[in-house]
């Protein structure tokens, strides 16, 4: 009951607005002018845009170029918390680490998705290009273990995580 009572009021919590601006003191006589806040640095378009409780919609030029795309070796894929591998949805994600190979040649899941489920960690929390959680995985190779960190929530715009 407890954990119940403290997802609801995590959830309500979150669900608030955060406030852009502190009202400024009042103008002799006059009522409060409201601060406003900076403008957002000027940019073309934007990588991604919030569509719900941690879900993201990625630019099509971000989504085309995600983190890790087009990668076959675990020793040429270069992650981290900033820079995860980027996927929509953790079935892609654990499909690549089931296809992705050593440099041995060797697949550590041998193409099984559940052991590479099985490999992963946890999440270290909010990262990425979009600010999504992001999990761990400890990839075993002969030649040394990979921690991949992958983002599962970024998506194309009209996509959620499957």
């Amino acid at each position: 009951m407890q954990r119940a009572l403290l997802l609801v009021s995590f959830v309500t919590a979150c669900a608030q607005p955060v406030p852009t601006a502190a009202p400024a003191e009042p103008a002799s006589g006059g009522e409060a002018e409201v601060a406003e806040a900076p403008p957002p640095p000027a940019s073309n378009e934007p990588v991604c845009t919030s569509n719900g409780f941690m879900m993201y919609e990625a630019s099509e030029t971000a989504y085309a170029s995600r983190t890790g795309l087009g990668v076959e070796r675990f020793a040429e894929l270069s992650t981290s918390h900033e820079k995860p591998l980027e996927e929509c949805g953790l079935e892609p994600i654990l499909i690549r680490l089931a296809s992705m190979l050593c440099n041995d040649g060797s697949n550590p899941f041998q193409g099984n998705l559940g052991a590479a489920h099985r490999s992963r960690r946890g999440n270290v929390g909010p990262g990425g290009r979009c600010g999504a959680v992001v999990d761990l995985y400890a990839v075993p190779c002969p030649e040394r273990t990979y921690d991949v960190f992958a983002d599962l929530y970024f998506c194309p715009a009209g996509q959620s995580p499957r």
